[in-house]
């Protein structure tokens, strides 16, 4: 008998802030999501897992604050991955 898999197994879906909060945005560097992707990506995605990349994002996202307002966020995720994802970058 085949396994199959259910129809929603195997995704990681990234969001840039929780749901009912806006993302914040430099006009010159760009969102602290995808700044705080490209710096963890960066220095960990050779080895650590999708799912420990993403984790690491939201931590780092979190770390910061608007100047004057204090202004916070925080990046969320959900994953369905049966296994850990590796991206192996410049391999």
């Amino acid at each position: 008998m085949d396994e199959k898999l259910p129809t929603m197994a195997d995704f990681l879906v990234a969001y840039a802030t929780t749901p009912d909060y806006v993302a914040m945005r430099d006009t010159k560097t760009g969102t602290w999501f995808i700044q705080g992707i490209a710096s963890v990506f960066a220095k960990y995605a050779c080895t650590e897992d999708a799912v420990s990349l993403f984790g690491k994002v939201n931590a780092h996202i979190a770390k910061r604050q608007t100047r004057g307002l204090g202004i916070k966020q925080v990046s969320s995720f959900e994953s369905t991955l049966l296994k850990k994802v590796y991206f192996f970058p410049g391999r």
